[in-house]
Formats: C-alpha cells, sequence, structure tokens
C-alpha cells in the first residue's frame, strides 16, 4: 500500500492534469472525466484505508503506553511493599538483638551484627537555626502563565517568545 504522502501527491496530481495536446493536430485532448473520477475515487478510499490504520496504529501505541504506565505504578508499588517489609523485618531482628543483649551472630556464610552510629536530629524548622548552620537553596523557575500574557498581549520579554505548536488529533 502507497504512503499517505504519495496518495497525497497522486490526489494533487489528479486534480492538476491538465489536458494534453495532440502532436499532429494540435488539438487539446481532455483527460476523459470518468477515467479522472474514477482515479480520485480510488485515491480516496486509499486515502481512508490509510487514515484509519494510521488512527489504529496511534490508538494501539496509546493503548500500550497506558498499559505500560499501569505496569510500572505496579511495579513501584510491589518495590516499595518488599522494602516496607524488608526495613520493618530488619527493625525486628535489630529489636531481637537488643532484647536478648546480643550484639554479633555468626552463620555459615554470613554475620549480622549490631553496630552503633550518631545521626544528626533536627527538633526545629530551619529558620530557627543559628546562621551558618543552615544553607540556603534558591531555585529559579520561568512562570509559562504569565510570560504567555504578557507576550500575547505584544510585551517584547528577553529570552521568551511565542512559538506556534501545531498538533495531530485522533478521535
Amino acid at each position: 500500500m502507497p504512503t499517505l504522502n504519495e496518495i497525497e501527491q497522486d490526489i494533487y496530481t489528479a486534480l492538476l492534469a491538465e489536458p494534453e495536446i495532440n502532436e499532429e493536430t494540435g488539438e487539446l485532448i481532455e483527460p476523459e472525466e470518468t477515467i479522472v473520477l474514477k482515479q480520485l475515487d480510488e485515491l480516496a478510499k486509499q486515502e481512508t484505508e490509510k487514515i484509519d490504520n494510521i488512527a489504529y496504529a496511534f490508538k494501539h501505541a496509546d493503548a500500550e503506553i497506558a498499559f505500560l504506565k499501569d505496569e510500572e505504578k505496579r511495579i513501584a508499588d510491589r518495590r516499595r511493599a518488599i522494602e516496607n517489609n524488608n526495613e520493618r523485618f530488619r527493625e525486628y531482628i535489630k529489636n531481637t538483638f537488643i532484647f536478648h543483649g546480643i550484639e554479633k551472630i555468626k552463620g555459615k556464610v554470613h554475620t549480622l551484627s549490631l553496630r552503633k552510629s550518631q545521626r544528626v536530629i533536627i527538633d526545629c524548622e530551619p529558620e530557627e537555626l543559628p546562621t551558618g548552620y543552615v544553607t540556603e537553596k534558591i531555585t529559579y523557575q520561568p512562570d509559562k502563565r504569565l510570560l504567555g500574557e504578557h507576550l500575547k498581549a505584544g510585551s517584547k520579554i528577553q529570552g521568551a517568545h511565542i512559538e506556534e505548536n501545531i498538533t495531530l488529533n485522533i478521535k
């Protein structure tokens, strides 16, 4: 089957078919209207079938994307559940060691042991800490809505402009 571009080019060519000139007589030979109409009818059928196939391909890809997004969520949920179970089990083993005064148990291959460590706990809002103990993060994000309003109103803003965008809708 021809591509959509080829079909559209054939339709364009058929619509612009110019009459031929008989070289012997110099008379114009009009292309038979019925032949052109049959050709256009066949091209219209090809165009319709091609458009349906293209739309089907997009809808199939959209369905696959939705399926994969659902699978990603399902897998991420499963991972989080396993992580949570692992963390609860680790806490259970740690509490068992502490309760029974165990610091280390060796197996044939692995060893489980408790290790003391320290961590800093912040009991207040970061702004309440003394100066020098806080780092400041500043992020800049353009306000596209506001920029768009001003650009559409005719303002010239350095570093921003409106760009025309064309999207394909499939119904």
